[in-house]
């Protein structure tokens, strides 16, 4: 995003001064957890963090957090270093990185089952979109993915796949694929967390297009299947975003609900020098 939201410039600012406190740099702020590079954004107000990198952040700057609970990774039954290497890669956004561990043959071949090899692919579809910025591939890897998925991970799949057809402008699909992830959502035995990610992906793709009502739609959505189940899983990526909607909107009622969502998130997170101005 090239325009600069009050929320994010405040969470900036909070998180520098942290850091200052602290006496570290960016990058000692930045090691094991994320580039240098993100830091500087962040703390420009240029970036808006995720719920995982956000956590960390405080953690090493020994700031309050409630006991955030985040949502589990996708996993294999293979008795391997597959899922601790996958999550620590993940939680570092270090997806070239991942793009090459999945490419060792070695990591395929250990895998037996549809399902291990439906999450084997789910990553690499990610891996490739995100780390080596290849649509094609990633594209075909979500493919490969739903034919084998679980009922557990088809929904996950099919969000990625709607979130990088959006973001490489095919709009028709990519609202296809987050329609029927909402679908399959709906044979899941039970709730769970990452469903949320479909919310959040299916706004954020919408936000990017500056299609806000509809961005503002599945924001909401999002905070009610959140806080309807007392979960924190990605709540504060979608109450940042949800209130940037509304301040584009520059609709009275709207930012009413904006304030009202940034003094939930100040809750969440237990902060009390974290505050958002009211003014739209």
């Amino acid at each position: 995003m090239t325009k600069q939201f009050k929320t994010a410039a405040e969470l900036g600012q909070f998180l520098k001064q942290a850091r200052r406190t602290k006496q570290l740099t960016q990058k000692q702020l930045a090691t094991g957890i994320c580039a240098q590079s993100l830091i500087s954004a962040l703390e420009a107000g240029t970036y808006l963090p995720n719920a995982i990198l956000l956590a960390q952040l405080c953690e090493r700057l020994g700031l309050s957090l409630d006991a955030t609970v985040l949502a589990h990774y996708p996993m294999v039954s293979v008795a391997s270093d597959f899922n601790t290497t996958v999550e620590t890669l993940c939680n570092q956004h270090a997806y070239s990185k991942l793009a090459a561990y999945l490419a060792q043959p070695a990591v395929e071949a250990q895998l037996q089952t549809n399902e291990d090899l439906a999450v084997f692919y789910y990553y690499q579809g990610v891996a490739a979109f995100q780390g080596l910025h290849q649509v094609a591939a990633a594209q075909q890897a979500f493919k490969l993915a739903l034919t084998m998925a679980p009922v557990t991970l088809r929904f996950l799949v099919l969000s990625a796949q709607g979130f990088v057809a959006m973001q490489t402008g095919q709009l028709t699909s990519g609202r296809q694929a987050f329609k029927q992830a909402i679908i399959a959502m709906q044979d899941l035995s039970q709730y769970d967390e990452n469903q949320q990610c479909v919310y959040y992906q299916a706004g954020l793709s919408e936000f990017y297009i500056e299609n806000l009502p509809t961005a503002q739609t599945y924001l909401e959505q999002g905070i009610a299947l959140a806080t309807s189940h007392q979960s924190h899983y990605l709540l504060a990526d979608l109450l940042v975003l949800s209130a940037a909607c509304a301040d584009q909107r520059h609709q009275p009622a709207n930012a009413k609900k904006a304030r009202e969502e940034s003094e939930l998130l100040q809750q969440l997170f237990h902060l009390q020098t974290y505050q958002f101005n009211d003014e739209s």
